[in-house]
């Protein structure tokens, strides 16, 4: 019988939440827990009632631990069925490790995206740690769960998406809206996408990062517009280096310099386009005729 199975481990939680057990019982397959102020009757109804009373501090206790979340979460994991009012609930309460912090937070931020991120199978480099360490707004990043309530993820509309995925609808949509917030914003997502060019990596996924990313307008041109990095000339071009300011709509300001390499994976251009030659003819015609 399912409950009586879990009529231990219920027990074991109960008591590292700090509430007193006296006495417990059972018939017919199913138990009853009476404490020094409330009844747990087998089933998630009477659980789930009781975890909705328990305070901020009673959820802080340490002897409540990862163990013993992990129980709550399995428990309602195996359930065959759960309400709208028991996923509500469980929403509710600080079962969720966090991947970037050590400390259990609950799914009530209606504004954010709760994310288990995952590396790719064919990746050979893991960026799950370094996509973290982006502190994007709008996100919680929780650790891997176990197997065990994995299933439970999905039922709490937990997104769990491989890094890849994570960079391609998440990421590069905001590289124009980390570029006007300034360099410092924008530079650690730089060198977060360089690595996807990681030695022997995946070429399947390089094309998918470069797709996503080229298409994106975040480059800060020298004459002071965004441009893409297809629409982007490569400044150690030498005609580059001759008409700098005829191309400097083209050209990447110079602090974008240290990201060339990133930059021509992205499609920067290695010779000009028949618009901008018509540029530097009209900057030649102009000096020949001062001469």
């Amino acid at each position: 019988n399912f409950e009586l199975e879990w009529r231990e481990d219920i027990s074991d939680v109960i008591l590292s939440l700090g509430f007193h057990l006296l006495y417990i019982s059972d018939d017919g397959g199913k138990y009853q827990l009476e404490l020094l102020r409330d009844i747990v009757q087998s089933g998630e109804i009477g659980l789930t009632a009781l975890l909705r009373k328990v305070s901020a501090d009673r959820w802080g206790n340490e002897s409540l631990g990862f163990k013993n979340r992990s129980k709550i979460l399995e428990y309602y994991s195996l359930r065959r069925r759960l309400s709208k009012n028991d996923i509500d609930a469980i929403r509710g309460m600080p079962l969720f490790l966090r991947a970037d912090k050590r400390e259990y937070v609950n799914l009530l931020v209606g504004s954010k995206k709760y994310i288990h991120l995952q590396k790719d199978q064919s990746a050979i480099k893991d960026r799950t740690l370094d996509l973290i360490a982006l502190n994007i707004q709008g996100f919680c990043f929780l650790a891997t769960p176990t197997k065990k309530f994995c299933s439970l993820y999905e039922k709490l509309n937990i997104i769990t998406i491989l890094t890849s995925d994570y960079m391609v609808n998440f990421v590069c949509p905001k590289l124009p809206n980390l570029a006007r917030s300034g360099l410092e914003t924008l530079e650690p997502v730089l060198d977060t996408l360089l690595s996807w060019w990681y030695p022997k990596e995946s070429i399947a996924l390089q094309t998918k990062i470069q797709n996503a990313a080229q298409k994106e307008v975040f480059i800060l041109s020298a004459g002071g517009i965004m441009i893409s990095a297809k629409n982007c000339v490569d400044p150690n071009m030498l005609i580059a280096k001759c008409f700098t300011m005829e191309l400097q709509n083209y050209l990447p300001t110079s602090y974008l310099y240290k990201h060339l390499k990133l930059l021509r994976h992205l499609g920067l251009k290695k010779s000009l386009s028949g618009s901008m030659i018509l540029l530097c003819a009209h900057a030649l015609d102009s000096m020949a005729g001062k001469k």
